[in-house]
């Protein structure tokens, strides 16, 4: 195989690679095939070209990207079954195309992408010293950007593929709060006091046209560009703050650090309820607590 093929070129042979494998199963590999189309879709959607083009940001975005349902027309976050899916699919995919003689390392491109036992991300959570060193980079104190106010989303208990959504019809700096999420997901959370400061400065300096207008992301971005936009954001700052090599770290150990600071003072119920999540174990993965346990 030829390091100069595009993207595309690799896709048939890495699926006839792993049709070999699955020569008994149809069932599995029609579902694995399709996970790879999707995958290699991906691929070209951010640009990328070939397959050396590929960073280990790449498959974990891939990974936590949302899904879409076509009858209610909305963007949900992928439940942790289909992430292990996509992680299972990607694996295959990556080590076909290196045995195929793609100049790429299979296993660094799918590190950051693990899924704990427990259906939660693996997700380390941050020190108070990492959070400041976040806030830091995220708004320096000269012009406020839309990713400031990206964190400041995150830290009230947003989730990715929620912050593009929000617009200033959404929060109340009087009170403090931001309303998030659509249907069953539908909350309002607080907002901290340095994102109150951050939102006011963002909007003093650069003034949406309207109320409905998106504080994060441009009108015009569609919304899984936009949720796959956010994710990159958070995780280059990360990088910037100095954090983003440490394992388990990413731009979800924000959100789920201001979770751990709500179920520290109002338990694994509020954690549930200002993650967005109807489940009590995938809010307890998410602060790092074995909430069973408490019932002896």
């Amino acid at each position: 195989m030829r390091d100069d093929w595009c993207i595309s070129s690799w896709l048939q042979p890495i699926s006839s690679e792993i049709a070999a494998s699955y020569d008994h199963n149809a069932g599995s590999y029609h579902k694995i095939n399709t996970l790879i189309f999707e995958l290699f879709a991906y691929f070209e959607s951010a640009g990328l070209e070939q397959l050396q083009d590929l960073t280990d940001d790449v498959i974990p975005e891939w990974v936590d990207s949302p899904g879409y349902n076509a009858q209610t027309q909305t963007h949900y976050d992928p439940a942790p079954t289909t992430q292990r899916n996509r992680l299972w699919a990607a694996r295959l995919a990556l080590k076909a195309a290196r045995q195929l003689g793609a100049p790429i390392d299979a296993n660094a491109l799918v590190r950051g992408a693990v899924i704990a036992e427990d259906g939660g991300r693996k997700t380390k959570l941050l020190t108070d010293t990492q959070l400041d060193r976040v806030k830091t980079h995220a708004d320096p104190g000269t012009r406020p950007s839309r990713r400031s106010v990206a964190v400041t989303l995150s830290l009230a208990g947003a989730k990715p593929a929620e912050i593009p959504a929000v617009c200033l019809a959404d929060i109340d700096l009087n009170v403090g709060t931001v309303r998030l999420g659509t249907g069953d997901n539908a909350r309002v959370n607080s907002l901290s006091e340095w994102g109150c400061r951050t939102i006011r400065r963002r909007i003093e300096h650069t003034p949406p046209d309207s109320r409905t207008e998106p504080l994060c992301v441009r009108p015009a971005t569609s919304p899984i560009g936009a949720a796959r936009s956010i994710r990159t954001q958070l995780s280059q700052l990360m990088r910037q703050a100095g954090i983003g090599h440490i394992d388990g770290i990413s731009g979800m150990s924000i959100r789920y650090t201001a979770a751990r600071k709500v179920f520290e003072s109002a338990g694994i119920e509020a954690a549930a309820r200002f993650l967005g999540t109807g489940s009590l174990d995938t809010a307890a993965a998410a602060v790092g607590h074995t909430w069973r346990s408490d019932d002896g």
